[in-house]
């Protein structure tokens, strides 16, 4: 049993306690923690305003969750995205990234992403092979369909390209996108013990301030 099980005899309880706890924190707007088997945290994702240097907020999230829990928390497990901070209090940012569902059935895998706004759940879907690289293109596509619920209809987003590269000894998720026929974005995302929701988070973090203004 992990020494979180202690603490959170609930399943599911332990995640909600630490998003809840950084939620609180002044300019997070989103969070989304994940759990090992063993009951060890090993990713923390985020989305915040640009106000506060994103070392800042790393140091702040380590600091809340030593005070709260008596955890010390590496800081590479710890991702941010951030948003424009005048354009989410004027939209009320909220969207957050809650899980990732796949089924397989001949030979094919059905994606699904799953991103929430307070009780208003956005779901993408998106058919692949099973290979990684179809997956990983999948994945983000599920996740600009998603997207494309919550923003305006007037606005197109289409995937140009996905791609898994080694940058300063880490892989990290890439992702291309197109909006509205004309501009080109680049999101991207470390990889983590993750590669599926690094692609979500890499689209997350390509769109961000165009989400952050409703596109």
């Amino acid at each position: 049993m992990g020494h979180l099980d202690k603490l959170f005899p609930a399943a599911g309880s332990a995640e909600n306690a630490w998003q809840d706890l950084i939620c609180r924190l002044d300019g997070v707007f989103s969070a989304h923690v994940i759990f090992s088997a063993d009951g060890q945290a090993d990713e923390i994702h985020v989305l915040a305003s640009n106000a506060k240097n994103p070392k800042a907020l790393t140091r702040d999230i380590q600091s809340a969750i030593i005070s709260a829990f008596g955890i010390e928390i590496d800081y590479r497990i710890i991702s941010i995205a951030q948003i424009d901070s005048q354009m989410a209090s004027a939209m009320n940012i909220r969207l957050k990234y809650t899980g990732i569902e796949m089924k397989a059935r001949g030979g094919r895998i059905t994606v699904s992403v799953i991103l929430e706004r307070g009780d208003q759940a956005y779901v993408g879907e998106a058919t692949c092979s099973s290979q990684s690289f179809s997956r990983h293109r999948a994945i983000a596509a599920a996740t600009i369909q998603a997207i494309g619920q919550f923003v305006p209809k007037n606005h197109l987003i289409e995937l140009i390209d996905t791609s898994l590269v080694t940058f300063s000894g880490q892989s990290v998720a890439l992702v291309s996108l197109s909006c509205d026929n004309s501009a080109k974005l680049l999101g991207s995302a470390f990889i983590g013990d993750s590669p599926d929701n690094a692609f979500v988070f890499a689209v997350l973090n390509a769109l961000n301030r165009r989400i952050g203004g409703a596109m």
